[in-house]
């Protein structure tokens, strides 16, 4: 989604926006005199699993336990190291 707005508004209400922004990943362009000037947009991290965990919750409903699932995870990665370390042995 895209949202115009223009300077006046952008000083009255920046705080809002940047949580629209960050929230909804909305792009927000900022007109001056009705041309465009800036755009705000949401900051994307370089690593494409950063908003793993709100993917999930997303994916699963708020029942899913994110931090019970990565002992889980710790535990079976635990568990196949020392598979592998005997049976190369």
């Amino acid at each position: 989604m895209i949202q115009i707005i223009n300077t006046t508004q952008v000083r009255q209400e920046l705080p809002n926006l940047l949580n629209q922004v960050a929230q909804t990943g909305a792009n927000i362009i900022i007109t001056r005199g009705g041309k465009p000037l800036a755009k705000i947009v949401p900051y994307v991290t370089k690593s494409p699993n950063a908003n793993y965990k709100q993917q999930l919750l997303n994916l699963t409903g708020d029942w899913f336990n994110f931090k019970e699932y990565q002992e889980q995870r710790k535990k079976t990665k635990i568990r196949l190291k020392k598979l592998y370390a005997t049976s190369s042995t």
